[in-house]
């Protein structure tokens, strides 16, 4: 199978879990992936030592003003690096605790979804 067809089986797939899986628990695994995605996004960005305008942008569209303004503040701490990293991992491991079996496929994805945004 190509990449792509197998993309159009795992939405299905997820589609009908969807279904029949406790609302809430999707809501859960919706924000941690959200989560993850953000620090993923936050440990690209702080690893080239600049936030340039593209970037902001690109991650305004992907998290909003709130969360863009927020990780200017946070990045700007001598410590960035490493708390962005601590970050990344607890989110990886509260994502992790939520679907062990898939995720090393969720973070593969994730990460993928990631790094075409920040180039």
């Amino acid at each position: 199978y190509s990449t792509t067809e197998i993309e159009k089986i795992d939405k299905k797939i997820q589609n009908d879990i969807d279904k029949y899986v406790d609302p809430a628990a999707v809501e859960i695994i919706k924000e941690l992936k959200e989560s993850v995605k953000l620090w993923l996004s936050a440990s690209i960005i702080i690893g080239d030592n600049r936030f340039d305008n593209e970037e902001q942008e690109q991650f305004e569209k992907s998290f909003g003003k709130a969360k863009l303004e927020k990780l200017k503040v946070f990045i700007s701490n001598p410590n960035a690096k490493m708390n962005v990293a601590k970050k990344l991992e607890v989110s990886i491991q509260n994502l992790s605790q939520e679907m062990p079996s898939r995720i090393d496929d969720e973070m593969e994805s994730l990460e993928k979804e990631v790094r075409a945004n920040f180039k």
